[in-house]
């Protein structure tokens, strides 16, 4: 019996405080996600503004890279689309 309590107990102390000691909860709790978001499409867009093949494509990973087809032309297609809606 002692031990159904100790086990009850933990999981209870482990249920209301867990969440608390999650290494990353002030993920949650400010807007770095956002920022990371928000910097990333800044980067996008200098990078479109620039022509700027090279820096469009190291934002994508190494298997993004290796399993895209045709990547580098998309690119050079979004630029160009970019640079004709500026105009």
């Amino acid at each position: 019996m002692k031990r159904l309590n100790a086990v009850i107990s933990t999981v209870v102390f482990l249920f209301f405080t867990g969440c608390s000691s999650y290494p990353h909860q002030s993920w949650l709790e400010d807007r770095s996600f956002d920022k990371i978001a928000d910097d990333r499409a800044s980067e996008i867009v200098t990078a479109l503004e620039n022509g700027d093949q090279a820096a469009i494509r190291s934002m994508f990973s190494n298997q993004a890279l290796n399993e895209a087809e045709e990547l580098d032309d998309a690119i050079l297609s979004a630029i160009e689309y970019y640079s004709n809606r500026i105009l």
